[in-house]
């Protein structure tokens, strides 16, 4: 969790958001680790398809920073219809 958190820290977040995001970032899918991971050392996103939805169109229809992607990825991945039916009416 610390290097979550560091690596956050180090991309502008402040401590409070670093902290949060970190929890739920450690316990994502373990598909999307190697994304997470390449984003927190490179900043190079990877283009992620879930139930239809990538991580770039996440990005540009939803205006959602690139760990808010994942956690949505990962939404997907556990509970699909649910996040599908959320994800469609809009995220906030």
């Amino acid at each position: 969790m610390e290097h979550i958190q560091r690596c956050l820290l180090n991309k502008g977040y402040n401590t409070e958001d670093a902290d949060r995001l970190s929890k739920y970032l450690m316990k994502i899918d373990s598909r999307l680790l190697p994304a997470l991971n390449e984003w927190l050392n490179s900043d190079r996103i990877t283009d992620i398809v879930v139930e239809g939805f990538s991580s770039t169109s996440l990005m540009q229809k939803y205006h959602l920073e690139y760990p808010g992607v994942l956690l949505t990825l990962d939404w997907l991945y556990r509970e699909p219809e649910k996040a599908k039916s959320a994800i469609e009416k809009g995220i906030r």
